[in-house]
C-alpha cells in the first residue's frame, strides 16, 4: 500500500465516522508529516485525493477544513458512460476540440495541483459525437486541466489521438482515479454546445487522476445530456 493511502484511509475514516466533523481544521502539512513519518509530497498527495472526494477544502490564509462530502455510493467502483459503452460494443465516436491552450490556473485547479499563484496549466475542451450521428448532437462535453509538465501533449492531434494513448506512449498510466457524480441544469452556452434546450438536465462527472507515481495527471469535468446517455454502476458486493 502506498504511504499516502495510510494517511488517506485514516483521515477518510475519521471524517465518515464523525470523529472529524464538518468545519474542523486539519493539522498543518508539517504536522502531518511528523505524525506519520512521511514526506511533504506524500502528505500532499493524500490531501489532494481527499479534496477531490469533496471531504476537505483548502482556504487560502487559513488552512484545510473538513467539508460535507457528496457521496454517491461507497460501494461504487466504476461509472461507465454511454460513450464508453458504445466503444465497448464496437461503435465509433468522433472528437471535436473546442479549446486547447495554456492559461493561468483557476484558483481551484491551482489548489488541486499545488501550484503557486500565477502558474499555468493546459486547458482542453472537447465534444464527442457518435460517428454518423453528428446531426443528433454530441454525447458529452469534457473540460480537462493538465499540468504544464505534460506539455508534450501539445504535439499531438487531439481529435484523432486520445489522452490515454498519449500517456501510454510516454510511460504514464492512470493509476488512481476519483470520480464524483452530480446533476445540473445547463446554462445557455452549455446547452448550445450540446444541442439541447437551456435548462435541460445533465449528469456531471468530475474526475481527479493520479499517475503510477502518485502525481496529479488530470482534473476533468464531463457533462452528459441525460437524453443521450445511460450509465452503468458496477458495485462491490
Amino acid at each position: 500500500m502506498p504511504l499516502y493511502d495510510r494517511i488517506l484511509d485514516t483521515i477518510h475514516t475519521q471524517i465518515t465516522d464523525g470523529t472529524l466533523s464538518e468545519g474542523t481544521m486539519l493539522p498543518k502539512e508539517t504536522e502531518l508529516c511528523k505524525a506519520y513519518g512521511v514526506s511533504r509530497t506524500t502528505v500532499r498527495t493524500a490531501l489532494l485525493k481527499l479534496q477531490n472526494e469533496g471531504l476537505i477544502k483548502r482556504i487560502k490564509g487559513k488552512g484545510t477544513i473538513v467539508t460535507s462530502a457528496k457521496v454517491l455510493e461507497q460501494s461504487t467502483i466504476f461509472i461507465e458512460s454511454f460513450a464508453e459503452e458504445l466503444k465497448s460494443q464496437g461503435f465509433k465516436t468522433t472528437t471535436e476540440v473546442l479549446e486547447f491552450r495554456r492559461m493561468k490556473a483557476p484558483a481551484e485547479i491551482a489548489g488541486t495541483f499545488r501550484l503557486k499563484e500565477g502558474e499555468q496549466v493546459m486547458k482542453l475542451t472537447r465534444l464527442r459525437y457518435q460517428s454518423g450521428s453528428f446531426d443528433q448532437g454530441s454525447i458529452v462535453i469534457t473540460t480537462s486541466y493538465l499540468p504544464i509538465s505534460l506539455s508534450f501533449i501539445e504535439n499531438y492531434d487531439l481529435e484523432t489521438t486520445s489522452l490515454h494513448d498519449i500517456f501510454k506512449e510516454h510511460g504514464l498510466h492512470r493509476s488512481d482515479i476519483t470520480k464524483t457524480i452530480s446533476a445540473k441544469n445547463l446554462d445557455d452556452k452549455e446547452a448550445r454546445l450540446l444541442g439541447v434546450q437551456p435548462g435541460s438536465i445533465a449528469i456531471v462527472i468530475s474526475s481527479f487522476t493520479l499517475d503510477q507515481h502518485a502525481r496529479p495527471l488530470e482534473v476533468s469535468e464531463s457533462i452528459y445530456p441525460v437524453g443521450r446517455n445511460t450509465f452503468t454502476l458496477k458495485l462491490r458486493t
